[in-house]
């Protein structure tokens, strides 16, 4: 070695054991930074898989409801009881759908009009009703097999009154029968 490789060795302050310590604090920074983003890889993805649940719970609600519904229309406009089957498919789909299962409703007590005491004798009386339904969110797969997804049951009491059990049915009403 000569004189003057010797000065600059010594000036520039560096061992021979430092040499590539950089490099290796590189590499600690890089497998910190890739952890991380693995993490906030994973922590991506469950987020949109629980939003995905919560989407399909909410829609196998809301059919419940609509089912629901279809039952207290049908018994305030046509005194229909009677148990019905509901299948929605969602807009542009073939694989996905919700069935709803609306069973007989159920008299569970009738008594007089509270309020209807103005009209004793009349046929007017105070119904409650029971109805149970169970919404079942689906999905086909391509051999046309279904698989549940979820399901909601939703069991609501129904109080009407005043209501008359026997509907005066005119000739333009006879559709509702």
């Amino acid at each position: 070695m000569s004189k003057h490789d010797a000065f600059l060795h010594r000036s520039s302050g560096r061992s021979s054991a430092e040499s590539g310590s950089a490099y290796v604090l590189v590499l600690l920074v890089l497998l910190v930074l890739t952890l991380l983003g693995l993490v906030l890889a994973f922590i991506t993805q469950s987020e949109v898989e629980v939003g995905a649940n919560e989407r399909t719970v909410n829609r196998v609600f809301y059919s419940a409801e609509a089912g629901i519904n279809v039952g207290v229309t049908s018994l305030l406009i046509a005194n229909d009881r009677s148990a019905k089957t509901l299948t929605f498919m969602d807009a542009g789909s073939t694989t996905l759908g919700t069935h709803v299962a609306i069973p007989a409703m159920v008299e569970i007590n009738t008594g007089p009009c509270n309020l209807c005491e103005i009209n004793q004798g009349s046929n007017y009386q105070n119904i409650t009703n029971d109805v149970q339904v169970t919404a079942t969110r689906f999905g086909v797969d391509g051999a046309g097999v279904e698989t549940v997804l979820a399901t909601k049951n939703l069991d609501v009491m129904v109080e009407c009154q005043p209501f008359r059990e026997v509907l005066d049915v005119t000739p333009d009403m006879a559709f509702y029968k």
